[in-house]
């Protein structure tokens, strides 16, 4: 965001991002299946300049990126989703990066 200080308003882009991990399909140049899905959605729930990661994409990223995640809810969606919000500008401690889960 703050490298678009200074483009006008209507001039941004600012993205939202909804990442997922899961099983795809592919049928010529689409992608399709549960997990494309989930990601579409949130992607779709997710506030502008914002990224939503499912529970599973989460369990796979614990401990290898130096991100504060904290968990979100969301409304809207058939089925419980666990998601979480990657929290901008929050980095984690490098000792509670590596730090090992028993």
């Amino acid at each position: 965001m703050e490298r678009q200080d200074g483009v006008p308003l209507q001039r941004r882009m600012i993205l939202r991002i909804g990442s997922n991990l899961g099983d795809v399909v592919v049928a010529g140049d689409d992608l399709l299946g549960d997990a494309m899905n989930v990601a579409a959605r949130l992607e779709q729930i997710c506030e502008p300049g914002r990224v939503l990661i499912s529970g599973a994409a989460y369990d796979q990223l614990q401990g290898k990126i130096n991100l504060l995640m904290e968990f979100a809810r969301v409304k809207n969606i058939e089925r419980p989703i666990r998601t979480y919000r990657i929290r901008r500008g929050a980095v984690l401690p490098r000792m509670l990066l590596c730090r090992s889960v028993t």
